[in-house]
């Protein structure tokens, strides 16, 4: 891989309630005794919450 450090991202969305979910993580990578440390957050959606308007609008489009 070349590099000390990677991002690792997981997420699954479905229409049931309370099976979304987000797994956000780092990997360091120790060549010298060949092992990697991985840390992570979890984050997942129980219900289904009231949506709220920022006010904000974002066009992305051309």
């Amino acid at each position: 891989m070349g590099k000390q450090n990677g991002v690792v991202s997981v997420a699954g969305f479905t229409d049931a309630a309370g099976s979304n979910y987000l797994r956000l993580g780092y990997l360091v990578f120790d060549p010298s005794s060949n092992a990697v440390q991985h840390n992570f957050w979890t984050w997942s959606q129980r219900d289904y919450p009231v949506p709220v308007n920022s006010g904000d609008v974002y066009y992305c489009g051309e």
